[in-house]
């Protein structure tokens, strides 16, 4: 009773969400499931109605009326069944694309550990899956209520016609008096409660199939759905030829191909077998209850007419009922996709949200603290960060050096409260981070992660990350990230379409550029908090040097951390810290550290050393070496 219970109330909560995504939808899908239902019982009454009027040989004027009202009600029944369909698919669209937005909504404000979470993407794309192949989930309630109303009309309209079958009697001295029998609507009732629970175990087992199918091919379409992006970008398309992928590909897609169709033979078979068995039984007891009505109309019971309607509602009954257990069996097993998309929508992170405002500082005295942090990503029980303490000083310029791999990049997440830490603690003025709220914390930050994105919006709504900006601020930050230049050849200006994604003259930029504009966001967002991860590595040596000289003089006395494989551009700032596998191993002033000839540094520092010289006046310069 309780499993009973759950599913009603899913159900019930699947509809009142397809309602306040489309209100007229549902009643729309009522309207015309009620039309359609009751359409096809129209012209059975008429010819019915007919046939019996020209056996008592009536006049051609009595016959006029009734073929004229027959003609009227049809056309109009049709008229409106065609009129409510095009406004319930019109109606669907709308719905459908709202749920989407609803969807990707909730992909944009979901924490972001849920976007590096794999099981989180296999969900995504196991309710992708189940509307493009199955229609179930919510798409379930938005296009198939029509049907389910259609059916359940046709069957209790068509029950009214068939027990007028069983309650017609044939008279006493008939040889086929017996039909009179109770025992014959006894037996259909019981016939049809077991078609019903048959019927249902198929039913159930195919939609149990094909979330089978569903659940295996996830992961196969996860990668699919990478590969697609993949073929159709024009960046990654030079490689592709370049470095003739295109058999690495096919041997994918084959593998996919036959992992797919496997899995979809085995479904269609299921279903195939269990549709073949259900036809033979319906047909079968169509037959003997065209049978049973034809003997009732020779035993008298029935007028000579009657039998195009009662034969015409048996037909619709027999037609409609497999339809409509069909329909209900799938809109039970349907609760199973429909319950992982609420869990969907309900995915919420165990991050504390703080209620602690942030105070709005001109002189930018923010402090950060980090006290015995740990850090292992979730599902993973290695530590990525080990008892990591720092103290980042108000308007101090730090800098953070180390290896591929020794946690630099995830230490930013912690600090930009992309994660929260597994162990230890984070402090803002003394004060718990988690303790703020949480979107007041992340605007004390203007970040340019390495794999910074940019995207084919135009240029203006890419540096402010807003559709509206001021104007006069975003050329200020272009001027200061150094892509002037660049910028007074575009030609649209900040009306100017990056890549040809959305516009066809859509412009193309370099590597060096994006990290330009990359920096220009920076600034434009003007966060007391400044960090750059890397963001010039596409940039030649004298482009960085340039660009970190003169953003040390934009930053003024605003707190910043730097992190850059490039060790030469470091050296402005007032501390280096170095990471070696998830530890802080040293940290203090360039000159210190570079003559510790057991640190890592120093081992660093020389590794590079190549690439370095010395000016005149004893500047380290990078140069390229020939």
């Amino acid at each position: 009773m309780q499993s009973f219970k759950e599913s009603a109330q899913l159900m019930w909560r699947g509809y009142k969400e397809v309602y306040e995504l489309e209100p007229k939808l549902i009643l729309i899908s009522l309207a015309q499931g009620v039309s359609e239902g009751l359409f096809p019982f129209i012209s059975l009454f008429f010819t019915s109605w007919i046939i019996n009027i020209l056996f008592t040989q009536p006049t051609f004027e009595e016959l006029i009326p009734i073929i004229a009202s027959a003609l009227l009600l049809t056309f109009t029944a049709n008229v409106l069944a065609n009129g409510l369909e095009h406004y319930r698919i019109t109606l669907y669209y709308q719905a459908k694309d709202k749920k989407d937005m609803k969807m990707n909504n909730k992909v944009i404000y979901m924490d972001y550990e849920f976007i590096e979470n794999t099981e989180v993407h296999e969900l995504r794309n196991f309710l992708d899956m189940a509307e493009l192949s199955g229609g179930q989930g919510l798409h379930y309630y938005m296009l198939e209520t029509k049907g389910l109303i259609t059916q359940l009309i046709s069957l209790v309209v068509a029950s009214v016609f068939v027990l007028q079958i069983f309650t017609a009697e044939v008279p006493a001295t008939s040889s086929l008096s017996f039909l009179n029998s109770g025992w014959f609507l006894v037996g259909v009732i019981i016939v049809g409660i077991a078609y019903f629970l048959y019927a249902s175990k198929i039913y159930e087992r195919g939609v149990n199939a094909l979330n089978k199918m569903l659940e295996s091919a996830t992961h196969t379409n996860n990668i699919y759905g990478f590969i697609m992006n993949q073929l159709f970008d024009y960046q990654s398309g030079k490689e592709i030829r370049l470095y003739k992928q295109q058999k690495v590909y096919s041997k994918v897609f084959k593998g996919m191909s036959e992992s797919t169709g496997e899995a979809l033979t085995t479904m269609q078979n299921e279903e195939n077998l269990g549709t073949t068995k259900l036809q033979i039984w319906i047909h079968l007891f169509l037959g003997l209850g065209f049978l049973f009505t034809t003997l009732k109309a020779i035993g008298g019971a029935i007028p000579p007419g009657s039998i195009v309607i009662y034969t015409g509602a048996l037909s619709n009954f027999m037609m409609a009922f497999p339809e409509f257990v069909s329909n209900v069996s799938q809109l039970k097993n349907n609760n199973k996709v429909l319950k992982k998309y609420f869990e969907f929508l309900e995915l919420k992170s165990e991050k504390h949200e703080g209620t602690l405002p942030i105070e709005k500082r001109s002189d930018h005295e923010y402090e950060l603290e980090v006290r015995n942090v740990s850090f292992k990503y979730p599902g993973s029980d290695d530590y990525v960060l080990k008892n990591i303490n720092l103290k980042l000083t108000i308007g101090e310029k730090m800098a953070i050096v180390g290896m591929n791999g020794s946690g630099k990049t995830t230490f930013i997440k912690l600090l930009a409260r992309l994660y929260d830490p597994s162990e230890g603690e984070i402090l803002l003025n003394g004060i718990d981070i988690k303790k703020y709220n949480y979107d007041e914390y992340l605007q004390l930050f203007s970040v340019v992660f390495q794999d910074f994105g940019l995207f084919s919006f135009s240029l203006g709504e890419n540096i402010a990350a807003s559709t509206e900006y001021e104007k006069e601020k975003v050329l200020s930050a272009i001027e200061d990230a150094g892509f002037k230049e660049r910028y007074d050849k575009l030609p649209k200006g900040l009306n100017t379409y990056l890549y040809q994604n959305f516009e066809k003259d859509g412009v193309e930029v370099s590597g060096g550029e994006a990290q330009k504009i990359a920096m220009a966001r920076a600034i434009y967002k003007d966060a007391p908090i400044v960090i750059l991860d890397e963001p010039t590595a596409a940039l030649d040596p004298i482009a960085e040097f340039e660009i970190y000289s003169h953003f040390d003089k934009i930053v003024g006395d605003k707190t910043a951390l730097y992190i850059s494989h490039r060790l030469s551009s470091c050296r402005f700032c007032d501390e280096i810290v170095v990471f070696h596998e998830g530890e802080i191993v040293q940290r203090g002033p360039h000159e210190e550290l570079v003559k510790d000839k057991k640190g890592k540094y120093h081992d660093l520092w020389y590794a590079q050393a190549q690439y370095y010289t010395e000016d005149d006046e004893g500047e380290i310069k990078e140069v390229v070496l020939t």
